[in-house]
């Protein structure tokens, strides 16, 4: 009797390719062969968080066998907590006092499912996560991590970066109350990003895609030394994404990207002029520019006599009516 292991490898490279992540994690678990053919496909993409376990975990994976089946590096990252909240003594009266507490957990434990927290289970949660982000600051882990890894993934194609915020679900609705600066929190960790694909470069490998997801806020690179950074890091980049993301393009006009090729933009709201000068900034080199469920503001602004075609293009379209316009899917593609 036939049984799934006597199938021929390229049947079960086919079954292991349509698989979900959660089945193909159990598939792996079948016999050899059904491992040897899921490897590819489950650490086709890793994603890693702010932390020291993931760098660690990143730092091994990049030493061993699986390091060439890396396609896409996907670093989920927040905003970086202010480490004055370690002190129980100013958490209790400044950042969040006994009577807050008892007055959120009446308004939102019916949000919780019956799995409320402690007052002090809550602190001890949160000063753990900023201990360990300390730890990470004090040697930049991150940066290390990234700089010794990314020349090891051979293979690996693009870069996602989410500034999501993300914590464990039922602690979201206080975790707000504990951020730093949020610009300063991402740059610190695009730092980390851009060093690692300068050493890549560096290595001769080409990471050729860019992407960054929930970055709304305004930028600030000309206080630090971002730009520098940028310059180098992106230098090989042919295709860069920005999902809600707007306030970005202040620094990517203000940087060279001689490779690229591609920019799309969606899942935001922007100022015209802003996306005109990002235009014209790369004007003959970008080839290909997609706009994707954006609501775009626009004043009075109006393109240079020298502005790009792609530029002119863009705001022909898109100022035809009303102060706003809502542009669900828009490509151009430059003569």
């Amino acid at each position: 009797m036939t049984t799934l292991t006597d199938l021929p490898f390229q049947i079960l490279e086919l079954i292991a390719s349509n698989l979900s992540e959660f089945t193909i994690k159990s598939f792996s678990l079948v016999s050899k062969k059904c491992r040897a053919v899921s490897e590819p496909e489950i650490f086709r993409t890793i994603k890693i968080t702010y932390s020291e376990f993931d760098f660690n975990m990143l730092e091994e994976l990049s030493k061993s066998p699986l390091a060439a089946y890396v396609k896409i590096l996907h670093y989920d990252v927040s905003e970086l907590f202010d480490p004055v909240i370690q002190d129980w003594d100013y958490f209790t009266s400044c950042v969040y006092t006994p009577q807050e507490y008892a007055k959120d957990y009446t308004d939102f434990c019916w949000n919780l499912r019956g799995n409320g927290f402690a007052y002090k289970a809550i602190y001890t949660y949160f000063q753990r996560l900023i201990a360990d982000q300390q730890a990470i600051m004090e040697e930049r882990k991150d940066i290390h991590a990234f700089m010794e890894s990314l020349p090891r993934l051979i293979d690996l194609k693009c870069i996602k970066l989410s500034f999501t915020g993300e914590h464990e679900n039922q602690l979201l609705w206080f975790s707000n109350r504990l951020f730093v600066d949020s610009w300063h929190s991402f740059a610190v960790h695009f730092e980390a990003v851009l060093r690692g694909m300068i050493s890549a470069k560096w290595n001769g490998l080409t990471i050729q895609s860019l992407e960054i997801h929930g970055m709304p806020f305004r930028s600030a690179h000309e206080s630090s030394n971002i730009l520098e950074i940028a310059e180098q890091g992106l230098a090989l980049v042919r295709n860069f994404k920005l999902v809600n993301s707007p306030g970005l393009l202040d620094l990517m006009s203000a940087v060279t990207l001689p490779c690229l090729q591609r920019f799309e933009i969606t899942d935001c709201w922007l100022l015209g002029s802003k996306l005109i000068r990002f235009l014209e900034a790369h004007d003959g080199i970008v080839q290909h520019v997609e706009f994707y469920r954006i609501n775009l503001f626009y004043e009075r602004f109006t393109p240079g006599t020298r502005s790009s075609s792609c530029a002119r293009t863009f705001w022909e379209l898109v100022t035809e009516t009303g102060n706003t316009v809502k542009v669900e899917s828009l490509v151009i593609t430059p003569i």
